[in-house]
């Protein structure tokens, strides 16, 4: 009995640390612009010069958006990180916009936790305690 504690006592700390390692990253990456300050992101899009960047926990989506011209302002684009909601609220202000959950809104790789490895130390916890 007192060897498994000892056991014990030595594998949870090394497991939190391995544990503690493991980043689960949930974000997307979405590219980032407005056609009022860089004329490749309005369409065609010109995904060359256009930098991308991760959404935060409250900007969950990639939007694109298209805004009509307004009297001396051209129609711009906006390409970027907002919320799941955000052409709902602005649907009367747009001309276009929609909202995806994709990398870069095309092809995206899915950034999903490696389950294995993180279910293989829970189990061998398990195994040790029962």
């Amino acid at each position: 009995m007192a060897s498994r504690c000892l056991h014990l006592l030595t594998v949870v700390p090394f497991m939190l640390l391995l544990l503690s390692s493991v980043e689960y990253v949930t974000s997307i990456k979405c590219y980032s612009c407005t056609s009022n300050t860089e004329k490749a992101c309005s369409d065609p899009f010109n995904n060359v010069t256009i930098p991308a960047s991760y959404c935060d926990i409250t900007t969950s989506v990639c939007v694109k958006q298209v805004l009509p011209a307004l009297g001396i302002i051209k129609e711009s684009t906006f390409r970027g990180c907002v919320s799941d909601e955000y052409c709902k609220l602005f649907s009367n202000k747009s001309k276009f916009c929609t909202t995806c959950m994709d990398n870069y809104c095309n092809s995206a790789i899915k950034l999903q936790p490696l389950t294995t490895f993180i279910l293989l130390p829970i189990s061998y916890i398990y195994k040790l305690l029962s």
